[in-house]
């Protein structure tokens, strides 16, 4: 018998709330992957047979509703899996449904065990954002699956869940899909791989701080990243600043739309304020706001009365009083103590800001994806000084706003809409659809390509938090400078393979990438136009004139 309650990822219960049965814990002190079933003779069954049947479906209910700590997936299948993956890979990155299944009533054995499908097989779909495939997949419905689905909250052999690696992907689209099939977003990380006790939200709030333009602008500045005074001001201003920039706004997106289900936003917040991490408590605070507004407790049903950001900055002042108390006793000098005592200063302007300003900054925020860089940080010094917040000192330069180069094609050639020009180009392409399917077709290419360029320009995917306790290191070339200015953010993804006693296994996160890098890189970062048919058509025209 097994008690899910267990190496923090316990702490959000065995039953699937997404916040909605908040205040209530239920224990099942009970394996729900092999959960009791009256034994055959012990209830009127006409037949073994028909016992049979009747557990068996038991079994793939329980199995595909409950929470499932720790993966169960056999070593045989997972190496299974590895071998078949070459041939998934290509079908994931068109998200063909049609293929998928051929390949699974081809290959089931393979991604699937116990009924469910593996959560190696299942976390590769998120990975590749393969949205057709993994509906599909949570619905369990098609044919050729014979009654296998995956489960949202079937934790991976590296210790996270499905809606992890959609927060560290920034893909909304996914994870409102795991949210419609019952995903909990109050799940957390377990196990010696991963770091311990990480709700989804943290992984979208620690990779945003992740982010180019804030390393870039917030970090070279050691001295202000821990326990920046009141009297450097201006850094607080210039973190508002940058994360109203149009380049962060999946980052937000996934933020705000996770925060909305996570239970206990003000204690995150306080957490974080705490723990000295003033750019995560500016994210979290900025992009869940308006859950914020709603009390202290940000249950969904809106019953609390104090306002989310009066509680916060009550519990702020009750912090700073205990310190300089402790130092008034101590008759000592307490630099440490002081240091502290000046970062609450500084949070408590933070939330200030958020908590006056914030509604102006959302609601612009919203609609300033096509104006330039300059434009917008006006317009935010403008919002600032409207709410009697002035802004001093060094302001952020324009030629510090660098994405990675990791784009092999000339500049001229980068869509300067990200994925408009693509999408268009793709969808014209298909002559078979109708005008109607072209500008469905076209809609989806481009925010996939929008999300995907911003994934890549942007955020250090080798330094993810997802990955931090990987042991081995590798960065990608256009990213050299990266890991040279940066030596205490060096952790990044296993480019190899996580061994099982004598099988070896491909890690989630990487099976993709340790594929790629055996292909040249010219040819490898054409995968993304392929999504498109681009390289389809040209290989066609080849192979006509040959």
């Amino acid at each position: 018998m097994e008690i899910i309650h267990k190496n923090g990822a316990m702490k959000a219960g065995s039953h699937v709330d997404n916040g909605i049965a908040e205040g209530k814990t239920t224990v099942v002190e009970c394996d729900p992957w092999n959960p009791p079933y009256p034994m055959y003779g012990s209830s009127t069954h006409k037949s073994y047979s028909e016992w049979c049947s009747q557990r068996k479906d038991f079994l793939k209910t329980s199995r595909a509703t409950n929470m499932i700590i720790l993966d169960r997936t056999p070593q045989t299948t997972n190496f299974m899996f590895s071998q078949l993956y070459p041939r998934l890979l290509p079908i994931l990155e068109q998200d063909s449904v049609k293929r998928f299944l051929r390949l699974y009533a081809e290959c089931g054995n393979c991604m699937t065990s116990g009924f469910i499908i593996i959560p190696e097989a299942f976390n590769h779909m998120i990975v590749e954002d393969a949205l057709r495939c993994a509906k599909v997949a949570l619905e369990g419905k098609a044919p050729e699956l014979k009654g296998c689905c995956a489960n949202p909250n079937y934790m991976n052999q590296y210790g996270y869940f499905p809606l992890h690696e959609a927060a560290e992907r920034f893909s909304v689209e996914m994870i409102k899909l795991l949210l419609r099939h019952g995903a909990s977003t109050n799940i957390r990380t377990a196990g010696t791989s991963v770091i311990e006790d990480l709700l989804p939200l943290h992984v979208a709030v620690e990779d945003t701080c992740l982010h180019k333009y804030l390393e870039d602008n917030l970090l070279p500045k050691k001295e202000h990243h821990n326990y920046p005074t009141m009297k450097d001001a201006n850094y607080i201003y210039k973190i508002i600043h940058l994360l109203c920039l149009p380049e962060m706004k999946i980052f937000l997106d996934t933020t705000r739309l996770l925060a909305k289900y996570t239970n206990n936003l003000v204690d995150e917040i306080l957490n974080y304020i705490k723990d000295g991490k003033l750019l995560q408590t500016a994210v979290l605070l900025l992009a869940a706001q308006e859950q914020i507004r709603v009390g202290s407790s940000c249950n969904r049903n809106g019953n609390s009365a104090i306002d989310g950001f009066s509680s916060i900055t009550a519990r702020i002042g009750e912090l700073i009083i205990i310190i300089k108390l402790e130092m008034a006793q101590s008759k000592t000098e307490m630099l440490d103590q002081e240091d502290k005592c000046e970062h609450l200063s500084s949070a408590l302007l933070l939330v200030k800001i958020i908590s006056q300003a914030g509604k102006a900054l959302d609601s612009y925020m919203g609609t300033h994806q096509e104006v330039h860089q300059t434009k917008v940080l006006e317009r935010v010094s403008q919002i600032l000084n409207d709410y009697g917040f002035f802004p001093t000192g060094e302001g952020i330069s324009i030629g510090n706003l660098c994405p990675y180069k990791w784009w092999p094609m000339p500049s001229s050639g980068i869509p300067k809409k990200h994925g408009n020009m693509v999408a268009t180009e793709a969808a014209a392409e298909m002559p078979h659809l109708y005008p109607a399917d072209k500008k469905a077709a076209r809609g989806k290419l481009r925010g996939r390509w929008e999300r995907e360029y911003t994934w890549n320009s942007f955020f250090p995917y080798w330094r993810s938090v997802l990955a931090q306790r990987r042991p081995k290191k590798e960065t990608p070339a256009y990213a050299q400078d990266d890991a040279l200015r940066l030596p205490n953010f060096d952790h990044i993804h296993n480019s190899g393979s996580k061994s099982f006693g004598k099988l070896s296994v491909l890690a989630p996160n990487d099976t993709a990438r340790s594929l790629a890098r055996r292909i040249p890189q010219s040819t490898r970062m054409f995968q993304s136009s392929r999504l498109f048919g681009t390289i389809a058509l040209k290989i066609f025209k080849v192979l006509k004139n040959a």
